[in-house]
């Protein structure tokens, strides 16, 4: 995880797969962090 590389996969998948099913609310809450 120390690879920006490897962060932005992980942020990437979790937007495309969010564990509840919900894109909408993991990309607000992804723009929320930044």
């Amino acid at each position: 995880m120390r690879l920006p590389t490897v962060r932005g996969l992980v942020v990437g998948r979790s937007l495309l797969y969010p564990p509840d099913g919900d894109v909408a609310a993991a990309v607000d809450a992804a723009v929320e962090l930044l």
